[in-house]
């Protein structure tokens, strides 16, 4: 069950970062109607977590919720790239490991356990 809710949620933040992603990259325009039928369409998921993605956004501020109406693009696209990566996501760990590789020297060999303490990314079971 837990493992089930632990998927639920990665997928769900994953493909809220990808629309978030869209949505600076000026894919959508402000006012745009946000179907998630077509979202579940285009990510090849259901549209539970696709709904789920949606209320993330709307609670960041990307996208409103309209009551009976749905969702649509709340910003332009250069107000959408200076909102944070969601940093349970799988890109903000890879933002971490970019940003570290950028700045600091390689150890000469990596192990797991240097990415959960350095990048507190968890392990993987």
């Amino acid at each position: 069950m837990a493992d089930a809710l632990a998927r639920r949620s990665s997928v769900s933040g994953d493909l809220a970062s990808a629309m978030a992603r869209e949505i600076a990259a000026g894919r959508f325009e402000i006012g745009q109607h946000i179907v998630a039928q077509s979202v579940a369409d285009r990510y090849g998921v259901s549209r539970s977590p696709v709904r789920h993605a949606l209320e993330e956004l709307a609670t960041q501020g990307l996208i409103e919720r309209r009551e009976n109406r749905g969702y649509f693009v709340a910003v332009r696209p250069a107000e959408a790239a200076a909102f944070p990566v969601d940093p349970s996501s799988k890109e903000a760990a890879y933002h971490a490991i970019a940003a570290d590789r950028a700045t600091t020297p390689c150890p000469r060999t990596f192990q797991s356990n240097y990415f959960g303490s350095a990048m507190a990314c968890p392990r993987p079971r």
